[in-house]
């Protein structure tokens, strides 16, 4: 094959969002191991780009071919597309309709390393230490070394620019079609999760982590799942208190300014403002 016509047909990748944050990992002896990033605080996704997968297969005389598998088949299969419990055990996980093709730059990157690392397979040898192990050192030269390194680089310079393209492709809707699917399958384990509680016995011990988590994503309150709530502590009693609350329960403390300003004020001031019924003026005896 002319070395021109080596990249001639290009591979297509999938594009994987993942809008919840929690890291999901998928893995089975067919598709191997994969990990969709969870969504990063000020990022509206995750992202995980699924590549055709190369392979080298030798056509005879010493020559050697690249095939692409396709992309799709392992997105879909990295997605839980194809299993009952995939959507929900893949909160917030949506194949986006992109289909970008690999850039030549890159295709020739990851078949130039993988060209060379299959021509220079590491040679290993074993040395006897005074305590009779036995341990395996590399003697590849500095040369093969070196190259294997600048290759690597090249491929993950080239992955880099081609994920940056593959982020811009997500369109507003799709972020929006994943999130709406996560809220409703995290109302739907919410429900799964009374439906134990409400069993009671041992019930209680198969709520699972999933539907706890999908209950502190909703913000709902559940006697089987603990939600943090913020708190401050009273600028008079020091109590703690929630977030958003006007009076201190304890000791009735009425918040009227923000709460650092309380810090500011000397002891006097800061009670006659957090306790003014207790400073008040009191009326002319006779007055109505």
């Amino acid at each position: 094959m002319p070395q021109d016509e080596k990249f001639y047909r290009r591979g297509v990748a999938n594009v994987v969002i993942n809008v919840s944050d929690i890291e999901i990992v998928h893995g089975n002896g067919l598709s191997g191991q994969h990990v969709i990033p969870a969504r990063k605080e000020g990022e509206q996704f995750g992202l995980l780009v699924v590549y055709p997968t190369p392979e080298i297969q030798d056509i005879g005389d010493e020559r050697r071919t690249i095939h692409w598998l396709k992309a799709t088949p392992l997105a879909m299969d990295i997605c839980g597309m194809r299993s009952e419990d995939g959507r929900y055990t893949r909160l917030g996980v949506l194949l986006s309709a992109a289909e970008p093709d690999l850039s030549r730059e890159l295709e020739k990157a990851i078949e130039e390393e993988m060209e060379f690392l299959n021509d220079n397979i590491p040679e290993v040898k074993y040395k006897k230490l005074k305590d009779g192990a036995m341990v395996a050192y590399n003697v590849e030269t500095d040369d093969v070394r070196d190259r294997k390194i600048k290759l690597s680089k090249a491929v993950v310079q080239e992955r880099s620019r081609f994920e940056k393209l593959c982020r811009s492709l997500i369109t507003k809707e799709e972020v929006a079609k994943a999130r709406q699917a996560m809220l409703s399958t995290a109302a739907k384990l919410v429900s799964d999760g009374d439906t134990l509680w409400a069993a009671g016995g041992d019930n209680h011990k198969n709520i699972s982590e999933l539907c706890k988590w999908s209950c502190r994503l909703l913000g709902l309150e559940r006697p089987w799942c603990y939600v943090a709530v913020a708190q401050f502590p009273c600028p008079g009693c020091g109590k703690p208190c929630r977030e958003n609350v006007i009076t201190c329960g304890s000791c009735g403390a009425v918040f009227s300014l923000e709460i650092a300003d309380y810090a500011k004020m000397s002891n006097a001031e800061k009670a006659r403002a957090l306790y003014p019924d207790r400073f008040a003026e009191p009326e002319p005896v006779g007055k109505k």
